[in-house]
């Protein structure tokens, strides 16, 4: 094994979005479910990740009536993560003995966020970005276009994600993969490999 591709919501970095549907509700005077279908349910969210619309263009999908600046917005949209220290060591103890790329479902606010508020970011050797390859997991196309882009062997690597149907979609290609539910399985899966 030579490459780590590394989901980061729910593996190095835990996802509160409820912190953020609380502060942009009330900020804009919606209901959390009226917020939920604007971002979630409208297809917006994903559209924003596959990088087929902008961040100003998602902005302005959410925030109807200029309520708040999009400085603002991006603000409390990016507000939503702590850390798993656990797993952000064992990755530490990895560089340079592997590969490290991220792999993981992302908008370009989240990703200027991640760079600015965790300086152990820059430990990776590459970012498979879900709206630099316009395309989501769980679709095989993430993973071809994210391998092709950073040259990896499928039969070199292993993926880590916490979402089962994002590690079948690996696996289906012959990379082999984790199920994240815990540092000290993955730490016995790399050993292993």
């Amino acid at each position: 094994m030579k490459t780590i591709l590394c989901d980061i919501g729910g593996v190095l970095l835990n996802v509160h979005f409820e912190r953020a549907i609380d502060k942009l509700s009330i900020i804009i005077g919606t209901s959390e479910d009226d917020l939920m279908d604007r971002i979630f349910f409208s297809g917006v969210k994903d559209s924003h990740d596959r990088g087929l619309i902008g961040s100003e263009d998602f902005y302005g999908k959410i925030i109807l009536k200029n309520e708040m600046s999009f400085g603002e917005f991006s603000k409390a949209w990016a507000d939503i993560f702590s850390e798993n220290r656990e797993m952000v060591e064992f990755i530490k103890s990895c560089s340079g003995n592997y590969r490290l790329l991220i792999a993981s479902n992302t908008d370009p606010i989240h990703f200027a966020f991640f760079n600015e508020m965790y300086p152990w970011f820059s430990l990776f050797n590459g970012y498979g970005l879900s709206y630099k390859l316009n395309t989501l997991k769980p679709s095989p196309d993430f993973h071809i276009n994210l391998c092709r882009e950073f040259g990896v062997d499928y039969e070199d690597a292993v993926f880590v994600d916490d979402l089962p149907e994002n590690i079948d979609a690996a696996s289906s290609l012959g990379i082999k993969s984790h199920l994240f539910t815990g540092v000290e399985g993955f730490k016995e899966f790399v050993e292993s490999e």
